[in-house]
């Protein structure tokens, strides 16, 4: 997918049954205010097999139109979550979490309209997701336990002192138990971030790239991300950075010399 260099706010929505009957799907309206203007009224919604679902927009009713292919296609019943990426230009990224709260095994198909042949979807290949839901009747746990699909196709590969990256890029470690499948990484996150617990939120998005790093990105009960204060390098003091340069070299060869080197 193309970028602006733009990283908008993730959103999730809840596909229900009747909404598979539908073929249109009603986007936040938080989302349509901030950058609505930036999508023109036909794109595409893509989906890592390659699958490419034309939509029309309708920005002042705030509903993408089109979609009854591919509920359809991907044969979802209702209680799924779609989970939208948007990155400034033309087309919506989305990945289908399944009713366990992990991202589904994506079948090998591409749109009717569509003449290319399928993607296959590896972990290697955009990583793995899984969602967790706060419960504010409960005190801050540390543990969290992934769905059981996530653990069969990534417990293998997790580390067991995974980083952990939010979205204002602040990086510490969490660690992992293979022998109970449990991450804790939840109070220290709440350090990171200055809060107490995690009530405030509603949803906690876990993405493992496959290789060590986990991004995690925190919604609010629409459903919408949030963004923390912070930029790209601001590190916490009990956070661990990623590795960086302390310094580089340059090396004068006398072809660099010449007059228009």
């Amino acid at each position: 997918m193309d970028s602006s260099g733009l990283v908008c706010e993730k959103f999730v929505t809840f596909i229900t049954h009747s909404d598979t009957w539908k073929n249109e799907m009603r986007i936040p309206s938080d989302f349509c205010s901030k950058y609505g203007n930036r999508l023109p009224a036909s794109f595409h919604v893509i989906l890592r097999n390659g699958y490419r679902l034309p939509d029309d927009f309708d920005q002042r009713r705030r509903i993408l139109k089109g979609f009854l292919w591919f509920f359809n296609h991907f044969n979802l019943k209702g209680g799924e979550m779609l989970l939208f990426e948007y990155y400034g230009r033309y087309d919506l990224n989305v990945y289908i979490i399944y009713t366990n709260c992990s991202e589904i095994e994506y079948p090998h198909i591409v749109h009717h309209l569509q003449t290319c042949h399928p993607r296959r979807v590896t972990l290697g290949n955009g990583g793995w997701r899984f969602v967790f839901f706060v419960d504010p009747t409960v005190s801050l746990v540390d543990e969290i336990e992934p769905p059981t699909t996530f653990i069969e196709r990534c417990g293998s590969t997790f580390p067991i002192w995974p980083r952990i990256a939010l979205n204002n890029g602040k990086v510490f470690r969490g660690t992992y138990s293979r022998q109970i499948g449990k991450i804790s990484c939840l109070c220290t996150m709440c350090d990171v971030l200055g809060l107490a617990d995690l009530k405030p939120f509603h949803m906690l998005l876990f993405t493992y790239d496959g290789v060590g790093m986990v991004n995690v990105s925190v919604f609010d009960e629409n459903l919408f991300e949030v963004v923390f204060p912070g930029s790209p390098t601001s590190i916490d003091e009990t956070s661990q950075a990623f590795d960086i340069a302390s310094g580089f070299e340059i090396t004068i060869q006398p072809c660099h010399m010449l007059k228009y080197c």
